[in-house]
C-alpha cells in the first residue's frame, strides 16, 4: 500500500524550486499523519521531481513500528496544506492524493496527467 500525492505549479509561472516542493510534501506528510515530525515510527517516503512544475511525493504506508498509517483525511488535509502553501505564496497545487487501498473516490482535485519518462524524473528528497 503506498500513498502518493502529486504536487504542480502554475505552468505560466517561474518552476517552484526543489525545496519549495520539499518543503511542501513535510506539511502534507505531517499534516496527515503519515510521517509527522519527531515521529520515529513515521512512514519513510520518496519525492521525485518529474517536470519543472510538478513532483511526485510517495509513501508506503507501513511504519516503522509495523502498523498501518491512518489515511482517512487525507484529502483534506493535503488539499488544505496546499492551499495554504498557495496563499503564503509557495504555489504548489495538490492535484492527486490517494493511497493504494483507498476508496476509488479518494481523489484530490484532478487525476495526475500522463507520467513523462523515468529518465526524466529525479528523486528530491527521501526520508531517512
Amino acid at each position: 500500500m503506498v500513498w502518493q500525492c502529486t504536487l504542480r505549479t502554475d505552468p505560466d509561472r517561474a518552476p517552484a524550486p526543489d525545496h519549495r516542493f520539499a518543503e511542501v510534501s513535510r506539511r502534507i506528510l505531517a499534516a496527515t499523519g503519515i510521517a509527522a515530525p519527531g515521529d520515529p515510527a513515521g512512514c519513510r517516503w520518496v519525492l521525485i521531481r518529474t517536470d519543472p512544475h510538478e513532483a511526485r511525493l510517495l509513501a508506503p504506508l507501513a511504519r516503522a513500528d509495523q502498523s498501518l498509517a491512518e489515511t482517512s483525511r487525507d484529502r483534506a488535509l493535503a488539499l488544505a496544506v496546499c492551499q495554504l502553501a498557495e496563499h503564503e505564496g509557495l504555489n504548489p497545487r495538490c492535484t492527486a492524493a490517494r493511497s493504494a487501498h483507498a476508496p476509488r473516490g479518494a481523489v484530490v482535485a484532478a487525476p495526475p496527467a500522463a507520467v513523462p519518462q523515468a529518465a526524466a524524473a529525479r528523486p528530491l528528497h527521501r526520508s531517512s
